[in-house]
């Protein structure tokens, strides 16, 4: 059984009011891993989350913010489904949310790109007044990040799912050999 830990900020978990559990569980077999995540101030308030593995960040409404470990969901799945990506994969990835732990922050290095990408949403929010979460976070999900080699999130998180996708299609066509001989024996 696969689940995502949230590694929320202290500002965020007071937002919650949920008391964080220990981390501990082992990283999940999925694309985008874990999600670090904290609240940002606005009008609206929002919350963001990058992924671990990717920096991929979402960007959500904070409000209700009791249920927001929850609509995490909904919005990996529109991002998903807003890349192309193979349904198979996004139902992978969207199982290991089906059970989620939220915990303090642990990994100051993820730590960091988190508070990078709030000083970028904070820039693109005053360059262009009129974007909307989407527009942010794309914005954001462009812009290239040193830890994970000067690419950006966009560009690592779709290598990685090609990657899964190809993955997918060996594993049929490996499937459909042991059931239908590519090429019949005399």
């Amino acid at each position: 059984l696969a689940m995502v830990t949230l590694h929320c900020t202290k500002k965020l978990l007071d937002r919650m009011k949920i008391a964080p559990q220990a981390a501990g569980a082992p990283d999940p077999d999925v694309v985008l891993g874990n999600w670090y995540g904290t609240a940002l101030f606005w009008k609206p308030q929002l919350a963001i989350f990058v992924s671990t593995t990717t920096l991929m960040p979402l960007l959500l409404h904070l409000a209700p913010a009791n249920t927001l470990h929850l609509r995490i969901r909904d919005s990996l799945d529109l991002l998903l489904r807003a890349l192309e990506t193979p349904d198979q994969v996004i139902a992978r990835e969207l199982s290991a949310l089906d059970t989620v732990v939220v915990s303090k922050t642990s990994d100051r290095s993820v730590l960091g790109s988190l508070n990078e990408m709030v000083f970028h949403a904070r820039v693109i929010k005053e360059q262009h007044p009129t974007f909307g979460l989407e527009e942010i976070a794309l914005q954001l999900a462009e812009t290239p990040c040193k830890p994970i080699g000067g690419k950006s999130p966009l560009m690592l998180c779709q290598s990685r799912l090609v990657s899964q996708r190809q993955s997918i299609w060996a594993d049929l066509r490996a499937k459909l050999a042991n059931v239908i001989p590519l090429y019949p024996t005399a």
